[in-house]
């Protein structure tokens, strides 16, 4: 170590400052506010009754938006703080996070006690008021241009039997015009989940508004349950274990639906940040977001005091001392990736094969279509008619019989016999004369198109009146497309595809068709029909490209 030849004080003139520019690190005026209600739990904390896992009495949490005055205002029926604790907000915010918790100091969630400046960030000053139980009003009043916080006269607020008001005032227009009620309370409900299933209730009221935040009930979504405790972990060298109620908690669900709730880190019952979206854990993992991005996964993994927020408490610190502790942490975690992945593709798998079902029948539907065009089109190229008459057919009363019209009205090219009275007429009656009518087309047993997801180094295969198209070709696999919400297995149909599936079809298709009628065109006639049959059948596509495959069967008309 270096002979110390003189110590040199560090000042930081114009703290208030500094703490603005720290506050800017919310980004947004929602996340701020977590901060207000989060002091509330805080405050909750003291009366929480451990061992059957709910408050005492009940807690109520309100949030009221005043637009006209612009203000907010976050009210709770808890603790409450006395002198200490409320000057406490102004004049120890770097003091230990063991020190505030031993002295019931407000916002002892967090690691520096910044909470309550993150108004900074989006309003012009905060004025706290509070009562303990049996005790009087006091209130402190904080302006971000003001080194100086201020100890005020407090309003006549009731509280039962006590409780705090954060009175929030001139908030930047902007910020208040962004704030969305709806999206508050997406963030409450995410952010307090596990808290909220105590009996505690959050209302957010906007104007005439009201919305009750609820915590969400993973139990009624059908799936495979991710569950573990973690308890053991290597930090370095070391092995650390804890007891089993301090470890970390793995609750995830692997759903058979998709679901709009991606898992996140919690802390203490708060919400850290989506799993996601924590490029800290990310980097650590195998699938990386592949995984953790994926829409049947849900749930929480809650660290409890095992790890340490950041300041804005959207990530965990890795400073001097904490990164080893971290790392073995998420390397645990991270041994439950391979479960969770094979989960996902086993989900995967089921979605796709119905999925391909779907795609299959629909593709079917198309041929079918397309088939009876040929039909037409044979039938009156053999008698030298233009396609335009292809939904007319003439019947003779020597015709095989086989065949069924409804005959049009009027006069037309020539009678039946008077009397007869039928408008449904079969091609061997003895009937006299001709007469332009429709043909009634009888249901055919079509070719069936299927896929299959078996190793093969065909593109396709005819037999049994079915196109088996394989999906493992690499000429399909190059083509298909991916979802972009991370599914493992799923794909969509890309312009690529739709033409490979046209190309592949088409050639089994019209193989069939020649064999069956007797037809042996020439080599040019081939490759035109060929070309015709891809271009329709392409066209008749359109609606499936960019189409996740689970869409398609609402596609399908």
């Amino acid at each position: 170590m270096r002979k110390v030849i003189k110590d040199i004080p560090i000042n930081i003139k114009n703290q208030h400052q500094l703490l603005n520019l720290l506050s800017e690190g919310y980004k947004s005026l929602s996340k701020a506010l977590m901060e207000y209600i989060d002091n509330s739990f805080d405050s909750a904390e003291d009366f929480f009754d451990e061992g059957k896992g709910i408050y005492k009495r009940d807690v109520f949490i309100s949030v009221f938006i005043d637009r006209e005055n612009n203000k907010i205002l976050i009210q709770d029926n808890c603790e409450g703080m006395n002198k200490e604790i409320l000057e406490g907000l102004a004049n120890n915010i770097n003091e230990s996070e063991k020190k505030r918790r031993e002295q019931k100091r407000a916002w002892v969630n967090g690691q520096f006690g910044l909470g309550a400046h993150a108004f900074r960030f989006f309003a012009q000053e905060i004025t706290v008021t509070t009562r303990q139980k049996e005790d009087h009003l006091l209130s402190i009043l904080i302006d971000r241009d003001k080194s100086i916080a201020q100890q005020v006269e407090a309003a006549n607020i009731s509280f039962d039997p006590s409780g705090t008001l954060v009175e929030i005032s001139d908030i930047d227009k902007y910020q208040m015009k962004c704030l969305n009620p709806e999206d508050l309370k997406e963030d409450i409900e995410t952010y307090f989940e596990m808290l909220l299933r105590r009996n505690a209730r959050i209302k957010v009221f906007d104007q005439d508004n009201e919305y009750i935040c609820r915590s969400f009930d993973y139990d009624q979504l059908p799936g495979q349950e991710i569950k573990k405790i973690i308890n053991t972990w290597k930090e370095g060298n070391t092995t650390v274990k804890v007891i089993e109620k301090n470890g970390i908690i793995v609750n995830l669900k692997v759903c058979t639906e998709k679901v709009d709730r991606p898992p996140f880190f919690s802390r203490k019952g708060r919400r850290i940040n989506f799993i996601s979206h924590l490029d800290s854990f990310i980097r650590k993992t195998k699938h990386r977001r592949k995984v953790w991005e994926n829409f049947y996964l849900t749930g929480y993994i809650e660290v409890q005091d095992n790890l340490q927020p950041v300041v804005t408490r959207d990530d965990f610190l890795a400073g001097r001392g904490k990164q080893q502790k971290r790392t073995g942490i998420y390397e645990e975690i991270v041994k439950l990736e391979d479960k969770i992945y094979l989960a996902i593709e086993t989900i995967n798998k089921d979605k796709s094969d119905k999925s391909l079902k779907n795609l299959a029948s629909a593709l079917t539907d198309l041929l079918s279509k397309i088939a009876k065009e040929e039909e037409i089109k044979l039938r009156y190229q053999s008698k030298g008619k233009e396609g335009k008459d292809k939904n007319k057919a003439k019947f003779n009363i020597d015709n095989t019989g086989l065949d069924e019209f409804k005959i049009s009205g009027g006069s037309g090219i020539g009678s039946v016999q008077p009397g007869h009275g039928k408008t449904i007429v079969k091609g061997n009656e003895d009937l006299k004369g001709e007469k332009e009518g429709t043909k009634i087309e009888r249901q055919k047993q079509g070719i069936r198109i299927e896929f299959s997801t078996l190793p093969s180094s065909n593109r396709s295969h005819y037999g049994d009146g079915e196109i088996i198209i394989f999906t493992s070709h690499p000429d399909f696999e190059a083509r298909k497309g991916t979802t972009q919400q991370a599914e493992l297995g799923s794909m969509k149909i890309t312009a690529r595809l739709a033409n490979y599936l046209a190309a592949v079809i088409s050639s089994e298709f019209k193989e069939i068709f020649y064999k069956q009628k007797r037809l042996e065109p020439d080599r040019k006639a081939i490759l035109e029909e060929q070309i015709d049959f891809i271009f329709r059948f392409e066209e008749r596509m359109k609606e499936f490209i960019d189409q996740p495959l689970d869409s398609i069967g609402k596609l399908k008309r």
